[in-house]
């Protein structure tokens, strides 16, 4: 049997995503960032670094 995600968890932990940016490769935090796989620096430069 497998424990759930709230199980392994404290109620009081937080918990973040990061992932690095297609373009530059810097890691992203911020959720938006996140989704689009893209920093807002190589976002305003058209994903062109």
């Amino acid at each position: 049997m497998t424990a759930s995600a709230e199980e392994l968890k404290p109620e009081d932990e937080e918990q973040r995503i990061a992932v690095r940016c297609k373009v530059c490769g810097s890691w992203l935090t911020d959720p938006a960032s996140v989704a689009l796989r893209i920093g807002p620096k190589c976002s305003r430069h058209g994903g062109v670094h």
